[in-house]
């Protein structure tokens, strides 16, 4: 079995075909996902659009939540209170099928001014602090802000307890954040030849280090000749990080199978 621990099946692209494709999910030996919030309004959204079904659960994977709210969305809805988003994540997390707080981290792929920045540090500081609170797992969202995220997460005790979602680094980065504890996510970028970087760090580092994941709809992988990017690619992630590392397709298969189990609880 396999898990695919990051994608979005509450977006609006799977609005007419959501739960058909899930069942094809399964049929394809993908057993667990885990579709984190993205927006603020997305903690209460994405159990709406993912929890009514009419197919029976045994057809479906095991779907899990995250609650959070994504550092590129943080300077949305200005009319909620800092306060009142705090207790959307607070609510969120009383679902028992909430695993992990994110997406959550530092992005400075776009241009942001100085408030923005400010406020991204704000919410990544709070939702770290929850996670502490209440013991949750991390998945993480850091895009051309490494160093900066490694020296925020050193100031906080994670215990092997997140996920570097959509990890494209170098060694010496990556060798930082095993340092601290953390797994990497790894998908469709990896199958990229040109890509050399990724390619290279994945090939040197420990299976034990790495979870699957697609980020459905989008990181689609090179060979993939579909509009969206889904979990139906787990399987073929998996033989491209086998032939990379030299091992064996079930080997990528059970340990990150473990792996996410041993992170999220699921």
């Amino acid at each position: 079995m396999f898990i695919d621990s990051h994608c979005h099946y509450d977006r609006k692209q799977f609005d007419t075909n959501r739960f058909e494709l899930l069942a094809d999910i399964k049929l394809c030996g993908v057993g667990k996902i885990i579709t984190p919030a993205i927006e603020l309004e997305s903690n209460i959204t994405m159990h709406e659009k993912l929890d009514i079904a009419d197919l029976p659960e045994e057809n479906l994977p095991k779907i899990y939540y995250t609650a959070g709210i994504h550092p590129t969305r943080i300077w949305r809805n200005g009319s909620i209170s800092e306060k009142e988003w705090e207790n959307v994540l607070r609510n969120a997390i009383q679902n028992s099928y909430v695993i992990a707080i994110g997406e959550t981290g530092l992005d400075y792929h776009h241009q942001m001014n100085e408030s923005m920045f400010v406020k991204q540090y704000f919410w990544f500081h709070k939702q770290l602090e929850i996670a502490q609170e209440f013991k949750l797992p991390l998945v993480l969202h850091i895009r051309q802000a490494d160093s900066d995220s490694i020296e925020v997460l050193k100031q906080y005790h994670l215990n092997e307890n997140g996920v570097v979602h959509c990890f494209n680094g170098d060694i010496d980065t990556t060798e930082k954040y095993i340092e601290l504890g953390l797994y990497l996510g790894i998908g469709g970028a990896v199958t990229w030849k040109e890509h050399f970087e990724l390619r290279n760090t994945v090939k040197n580092i420990p299976l034990d280090r790495i979870i699957l994941e697609t980020d459905t709809p989008y990181v689609k992988p090179e060979w993939c000749i579909e509009k969206w990017n889904t979990s139906l690619n787990i399987p073929r992630i998996a033989i491209d990080i086998a032939e990379l590392k030299n091992i064996s397709a079930e080997e990528v298969e059970s340990v990150t199978t473990a792996n996410a189990e041993n992170l999220f609880g699921i």
